[in-house]
């Protein structure tokens, strides 16, 4: 027998999990924010507060103070600058086929063409579409249209989402975002006494991104954009560019030493990893070894390692099916299919006590029709045919709850909620790269989506 032999490294550091570049250019200062050019993508990005703009929404305003927000900041009789009026600037009131009857009909920047002035469908939703409100001086600026895609992230939550440039801003303020952007990264949504004054909120807003006027793009859209243009800049740690000392972003370099020929003993392999001079250092590094035989790279079970490529048109026999349609697709990727099964099981078995730690890395997409598609992963499983596996920890990715979620498995029992649960945008049928670390001495739990840190749980 034949073998050949890879070994792939991995390392995590104590402060960088992306490569990214924080070659920023201060632009302005607003409101002692201060705004930056990202020289490398053009990227325009600042650190500030959200108040809550409901413009769009056709609730928004109405006679005496009847709409989610006071009327006054539509404007006043004579001077109304927020909502549609008739020929004698009074506000167009919305009719018994409109949304809402009796209100104003709230304008915004961005709107959608197929629909006439006075229809309330024509304007973005505050409620409905996450967007951000930019000041001419910001978008003055230059390489920023109507319609951008751009991310917002709450640093004290943790939570992000993607959204549009919707709305213009007075010129002397910075920090405004729509109802529904509030709601997806914690911050209090009520327009007329929500927001934060703090300078929690980062802001990257992507250069000529978004379709422009008169498309309002779907969520899945804007998401679909954002995640690929987020990717370009480094993924998500791009934010920590805005923090005072944004840490370590300059990768370790790892060094291998191996035969260049097929070896049929045994033989030694040698790695290094090193970080840069003045980095953060190296917390812990993984490797993983795997063989090629009989057509396929797989890995030592006995000996903690685990490999499958998928790369034949079979299940490789170290699996075992126990309920659903489990098949290797026409891209080698191993498929469920069967949407009308709640709890689908597909295990392998791995050693695990050989070492303190170990690294679960896999990519995944979730895709399907049903309103509750999720996909999850159970390690240190001890009755992997059980319907919840006996005794395990349980990584959830949950699709449309936009959820990603750790649950610890007692006497086959899941308990009555996760022990983790951090807010999530996955897009349908898109890819992602998963890492789950787990330490079996301390019992930690950190799990990173394309390098970044995504949760962190101790047990």
């Amino acid at each position: 027998m034949k073998l050949n032999l890879t070994i792939i490294a991995f390392w995590f550091t104590f402060n960088g999990f992306a490569q990214v570049n924080c070659d920023l250019t201060l632009q302005t200062t607003i409101e002692n924010f201060n705004v930056y050019h990202h020289n490398p993508s053009g990227a325009t990005m600042y650190k500030a507060k959200m108040a809550i703009d409901a413009d769009g929404s056709p609730r928004a305003y109405g006679p005496n103070n009847t709409g989610l927000d006071w009327t006054a900041n539509a404007g006043y009789p004579g001077n109304w600058w927020g909502v549609v009026t008739d020929s004698n600037g009074d506000p167009i009131i919305q009719g018994p086929g409109d949304p809402y009857p009796g209100m104003y009909v709230s304008t915004t920047s961005l709107v959608n063409s197929a629909y006439g002035v006075t229809n309330p469908l024509r304007y973005t939703n505050s409620e409905t579409v996450p967007f951000f409100v930019l000041p001419s001086a910001v978008v003055s600026l230059g390489g920023i249209r109507i319609g951008d895609v751009g991310y917002v992230y709450n640093t004290q939550t943790g939570q992000g989402c993607f959204a549009i440039y919707a709305d213009a801003g007075p010129s002397g303020k910075l920090g405004e975002g729509s109802i529904y952007l509030a709601q997806q990264i914690g911050i209090n949504s009520n327009p007329r006494t929500g927001g934060t004054s703090l300078g929690i909120i980062d802001y990257i807003i992507f250069p000529y991104s978004g379709y422009g006027q008169g498309t309002i793009p779907t969520i899945a859209q804007i998401d679909s954009i954002g995640n690929a243009k987020l990717a370009e800049l480094g993924g998500f740690a791009v934010t920590q560019c805005l923090e005072p000392n944004p840490g370590d972003f300059i990768p370790p370099t790892t060094q291998i030493s191996v035969p260049a020929n097929w070896d049929t003993t045994n033989f030694v392999v040698n790695f290094s990893d090193l970080d840069n001079t003045n980095g953060s250092g190296i917390e812990k590094s993984f490797y993983s070894v795997s063989d090629y035989f009989a057509g396929e790279w797989r890995a030592n079970n006995n000996k903690g390692f685990f490999n499958d490529n998928f790369n034949t048109t079979s299940i490789n026999n170290e699996w075992t099916v126990s309920t659903g349609t489990w098949f290797i697709n026409s891209n080698h990727k191993l498929e469920q299919s069967d949407e009308s099964l709640s709890n689908t099981n597909i295990y392998a078995p791995l050693t695990q006590n050989l070492s303190n730690r170990y690294l679960y890395h896999w990519k995944a997409s979730m895709s399907g029709s049903g309103s509750n598609r999720r996909a999850g992963f159970h390690f240190f499983a001890d009755q992997p045919d059980s319907s919840n596996r006996g005794n395990s920890y349980f990584v959830w990715f949950r699709l449309n709850d936009q959820k990603i979620q750790i649950y610890k498995v007692i006497n086959n029992s899941w308990g009555t909620s996760p022990v983790k649960d951090t807010t999530y945008s996955f897009v349908a049928g898109q890819e992602y790269d998963f890492k789950v670390i787990y330490d079996r001495i301390t019992g930690i739990i950190r799990g990173h989506k394309k390098q970044v840190l995504r949760f962190i749980r101790f047990f």
